[in-house]
């Protein structure tokens, strides 16, 4: 199980929080107490590995990483584990599985930071992804809403961002935290070191999954509203009433399914399902029309490459 910052506090390893109750984290021995009592659930209980790899035959690579526990004001990652999770996305021989507590598709955080803050290590990690040859599949969390979104890498395979945020919603003054899917950032970039753009990636422009849905009047008046994108999770309209002062993602999980297809390709299947939402059945009811379903390519063949490559400089020109 991978930790993000509710193991330990909003936004840690930091403590410059506005969140009055969080304001006592500034006092040296009340951050050490409370940090170490996280640590040791992460560590003892969670038994969480900072880079973690396994393969699942000769289909599937997988990595966990704990982007979390170990942030400096330099990166996410401390520089032996960043090696680690770049050689694994370089050096990818099947199509990859990285599960993060961040999404990589995001702007800039502004009050509380993501991946994308720390761009040097944000920079190399897309660059792997980018060098892998084969289709890559991020798992996470974190932003309070959830989505199924993907991008076009350097070397033309594709990055699928499924984000599946949150199982809870809080209430009260605490419930202005909640979240809503949003189709941003436009477009993905690579940065050089000394933090100019580079370039941005001939492919870069992120696939929300729009497919012309249009927005009516009278959706805004649903109680349960349905998103721009398709595979956008719903959302609740705010009730201050029941202690919900602002419009919220619906609470909800998803599941992902892999299954080995006649070409030999992976095929990806994610649904979603609404926790306060019930079927006839009394189960969960789906939060997506109908499931997310991509095959994942395999791009290593020189032939693929080749005519990836032909169809990124006709995409860009």
């Amino acid at each position: 199980m991978l930790p993000d910052d509710h193991e330990y506090w909003n936004d840690y390893s930091f403590y410059d929080c506005p969140i009055p109750l969080l304001w006592t984290l500034k006092l040296p021995h009340v951050r050490e107490a409370w940090g170490q009592a996280a640590r040791d659930g992460v560590f003892r209980v969670q038994r969480s590995p900072v880079v973690e790899q396994f393969s699942v035959g000769e289909d599937l690579s997988i990595c966990l990483a704990d982007v979390r526990s170990h942030r400096s004001e330099e990166g996410f990652l401390r520089k032996p584990q960043m090696r680690l999770l770049e050689n694994w996305a370089r050096n990818l021989k099947t199509p990859g599985i990285v599960a993060l507590c961040q999404p990589l598709i995001v702007e800039e955080g502004e009050v509380e930071k993501n991946l994308r803050n720390y761009e040097d290590q944000y920079c190399r990690l897309m660059n792997a992804l980018g060098k892998s040859g084969h289709d890559v599949v991020l798992l996470t969390g974190d932003v309070h809403f959830g989505r199924v979104a993907s991008v076009a890498l350097t070397g033309g395979q594709r990055l699928i961002e499924v984000i599946s945020s949150p199982m809870s919603n809080l209430t009260g003054l605490n419930g202005i935290a909640t979240g809503t899917p949003k189709a941003a950032p436009e477009r993905t970039v690579v940065w050089a070191r000394d933090r100019k753009v580079i370039r941005e990636l001939a492919h870069g422009l992120v696939d929300y999954y729009k497919r012309g849905r249009v927005r009516r009047f009278w959706d805004w008046f649903r109680r349960l509203r349905k998103e721009e994108g398709e595979f956008f999770v719903p959302t609740y309209q705010a009730n201050p009433l029941a202690g919900y002062p602002k419009r919220r993602t619906a609470e909800h999980f998803m599941t992902v399914g892999f299954s080995k297809i006649p070409t030999a390709e992976v095929g990806l299947s994610v649904d979603c399902w609404l926790i306060r939402e019930r079927d006839a059945d009394g189960l969960p009811k789906r939060g997506f029309e109908k499931p997310f379903r991509a095959v994942l390519k395999r791009w290593n063949s020189p032939d693929l490459r080749k005519d990836s490559r032909a169809d990124l400089a006709i995409s860009s020109q």
